[in-house]
């Protein structure tokens, strides 16, 4: 007897699975999904078997298993297809997927007890209830549910997780959102909720996943990991902000989405899927329109008063603060009535960038070559990217010149000019600089990047600044305005009341058409430049990434496979980085852009070419 047994470890993507024989001693008692050790070159490693069979490779020395480590089976047969499809669908190697699934078992067990906050179960109104039943009488297996404020999205988790026997997984894209969610539930049911996420110690995790494996939970909610989880009977797949790139990991292998692998889980499972979001995803409304996906549409649209302010007008009326006049008026009488303001800006620091005015050199990071940020606190410049500091030089390194200018915005800069025009009031402001993040209840006014958006007492905030809408315009990725879109559509989702929106762009599409709530105009005009540029939905992306110490050999290596590519049925371009060295590497990458109609075995082949030492990530998020 033999043994198909798969390394839980990673290897390059041609590299799977590996035959061993059983030892008589363990015949009746091996099975499928048992971790078992194995001897592989000079050590004794661990390995998952997914198949028994008679024969083994013809010809082939082949060595026994060793002993079996868990007698239980630890990886069911479901989690093996998903990882044979991950496997195949991202071109890395079952091991890799396999690593990712398997739970670190810990030496001991310890009882871990969790605290969360209870809640009244809500009130759910008749639109939530029509929108429940529409979707537990339809057939199709993928429905989107609009969703426009935070109270509607409450009534709606609590209601389907009532209406549906089995287990219910929903999906988040951030770990501190995952805490929301549990306290929508009273406390009786949060004992039967397990969480998943990467921050869980080896004892937490082992412990939610024999919990899920023995199928005592019912609902399960976690990021990106909660995917790979043993589940018994799932019935319903919920992916909570449907829009948001962190359900995409890009920062290691294997590189997936968790949104096209709940896509395949929902076939494995013959569960529903549903989408959750105040603002489709490009691709997700692409699917809508070719009826691939329902529509569940609220009828009551994201509606709040809404200013938007070009600020080339008030530069014009020789304003320079970063405070328009508006926004300046709106803060004063937020103030006068005790009320709180936030003010949003996606960028840390006190300036962008810092430039010589004698000889026009912008300061740059010795590692990077990237601008520095310059952070006011302590004179100091930053580079985000390697995280090195140092002090502002006296006089610039290039010419000697002492006159320097700072540029951009960022948190610290906002805070500045805040603190000058509102010196009583106390400002807070929260970004990534801060490791701990904890919200006085006095503040007036709270100055903060995305991630202040999920920590923010919402009930309290009587005014929002959104100090510059063009962060994300100004990338040169084809989503700029997508992204754009998302991030003006979750500050309104959150917020009740109104939002000004301060831009040098006023005139463009994503800003304009939120400001009427035009959805229907956003998305047509963002679908109709993707199918003529040939982008996403209307075209495969696969982003090819090559690393090397010496700049030179990155460039040749890549231009020695962009030569070969060049001839493949799929649209080769390079793209430099907008960060080309990182971590003590230089970066190139290579674009793929293929059909949709593309047959899968020329795909595979044309990925057949890329050498193991290339990083692929297919539907990336980020082309730059």
């Amino acid at each position: 007897m033999f043994a198909e047994i798969i390394l839980s470890r990673r290897f390059p993507k041609h590299i799977g699975i590996f035959d061993y024989q059983i030892p008589k001693v363990y015949a009746k008692q091996i099975k499928i999904g048992q971790l078992v050790t194995i001897p592989f070159r000079k050590s004794e490693v661990e390995g998952i078997i997914i198949k028994i069979k008679e024969q083994g490779i013809a010809g082939k020395n082949i060595k026994e298993i060793i002993n079996i480590t868990n007698p239980d089976p630890i990886i069911i047969p479901n989690q093996i297809l998903l990882a044979e499809w991950m496997s195949r669908y991202y071109f890395v190697s079952l091991g890799t997927i396999i690593k990712m699934m398997l739970p670190p078992i810990p030496k001991k067990i310890h009882a871990t007890k969790y605290q969360y906050k209870s809640a009244y179960p809500p009130v759910i109104s008749s639109e939530i209830k029509d929108a429940l039943n529409l979707i537990k009488k339809q057939q199709a297996a993928s429905t989107f549910v609009q969703i426009t404020d935070h109270l509607e999205k409450e009534q709606f988790i609590f209601g389907l997780i009532n209406k549906n026997k089995g287990t219910k997984l929903i999906i988040v894209p951030e770990i501190n959102q995952i805490n929301k969610i549990i306290n929508i539930f009273p406390k009786a049911y949060q004992e039967k909720i397990a969480i998943i996420h990467s921050q869980l110690n080896k004892n937490e995790f082992y412990k939610t996943y024999k919990l899920i494996l023995e199928n005592k939970a019912e609902l399960i909610i976690g990021t990106k990991l909660g995917i790979f989880a043993p589940f018994q009977n799932l019935k319903a797949i919920i992916i909570d902000h449907e829009e948001d790139d962190n359900h995409k990991q890009s920062d290691q292998n294997p590189r997936f989405d968790a949104r096209t692998a709940c896509q395949q889980l929902s076939k494995i499972y013959k569960s529903k899927l549903i989408y959750l979001s105040h603002s489709h995803s490009v691709e997700t409304y692409a699917q809508i329109k070719n009826q691939e996906i329902v529509n569940l549409q609220s009828k009551t649209a994201i509606k709040r008063p809404v200013s938007i302010i070009n600020m080339r007008d008030e530069r014009k009326k020789r304003n320079y603060s970063v405070f328009s006049d508006k926004l300046h008026e709106e803060i004063d009488k937020a103030i006068a009535n005790k009320k709180k303001v936030f003010l949003f800006i996606n960028k840390r620091g006190s300036a962008s960038s810092v430039i010589c005015q004698d000889c026009g050199n912008i300061l740059d990071c010795n590692q990077c070559q990237q601008p520095l940020m310059y952070h006011e606190k302590g004179s100091l410049l930053y580079c985000h990217n390697c995280n090195s500091k140092s002090e502002l030089p006296p006089f610039c390194p290039k010419c000697s010149g002492p006159n320097f200018k700072f540029t951009g915005l960022g948190t610290q800069k906002i805070e500045k000019e805040a603190n000058k025009f509102w010196p009583k009031q106390k400002i807070i402001r929260i970004d990534k600089d801060e490791k701990e993040i904890n919200i006085p209840a006095n503040y007036n006014i709270i100055i903060g990047t995305s991630r202040a958006i999920h920590v923010l007492d919402w009930d309290a905030i009587s005014l929002v600044g959104i100090v510059s809408a063009d962060t994300f315009l100004y990338l040169p990725d084809f989503r700029a305005s997508e992204k754009t879109w998302h991030l003006m559509h979750n500050i309104a989702y959150y917020s009740s009341c109104p939002i000004i929106i301060q831009t040098y762009n006023s005139e463009h599409p994503a800003i304009n058409l939120f400001k009427i709530s035009d959805n229907k105009n956003f998305y047509k005009n963002e679908l109709e430049e993707r199918k003529s540029l040939k982008y996403p939905p209307f075209s495969q992306l696969i982003k090819l990434t090559y690393q090397n110490k010496d700049k030179n050999e990155c460039l040749n290596e890549t231009m020695r496979l962009l030569r070969i590519l060049k001839s493949s049925p799929c649209e080769a371009s390079i793209l430099t980085p907008l960060i080309p060295f990182q971590r003590g590497q230089w970066r190139m990458y290579i674009i793929l852009k293929c059909e949709l109609s593309l047959k899968k075995n020329l795909l595979d082949n044309i990925i057949n070419t890329v050498p193991d030492n290339w990083i692929i990530d297919r539907d990336p998020v980020n082309l730059l």
